[in-house]
């Protein structure tokens, strides 16, 4: 089993050196499963420093497993339009728990909280 251990420390380390290539190879390996558009290189998505929504610091070199708890500030591809898929001008980098928060709730819903809470 020497083999898969060093198989699996290089994956990480590739992972770790190149995160921006993995998030687009984690996004094209699910656009192929659900049979959407899939149209992307690194150079057409912008990478933030920050959290466009947010505005916390995004962690490039974090990596998900199993449970995400306290992984909100990973960076994640948010399709604008979910119909025209990983196209350029449709995809942006926003964090985890914005990705979350806008993934759990439709727009009145948030539009309903936001009153709630300003009151």
């Amino acid at each position: 089993m020497p083999h898969i251990a060093n198989s699996t420390k290089y994956v990480q380390r590739w992972k770790n050196k190149h995160p921006k290539r993995h998030l687009l190879f984690l996004a094209k390996s699910r656009a192929k499963k659900r049979g959407i558009p899939f149209a992307l290189t690194a150079n057409d998505v912008e990478w933030p420093t920050h959290c466009p929504i947010l505005g916390f610091e995004l962690d490039y070199n974090k990596t998900p497993r199993g449970s995400r708890k306290g992984l909100d500030n990973i960076p994640t591809l948010d399709r604008r339009d979910n119909t025209l898929g990983y196209t350029p001008g449709n995809v942006f980098v926003i964090s985890y728990r914005a990705n979350t928060l806008k993934r759990d709730a439709s727009l009145i819903e948030i539009k309903a909280l936001l009153a709630y809470m300003a009151v």
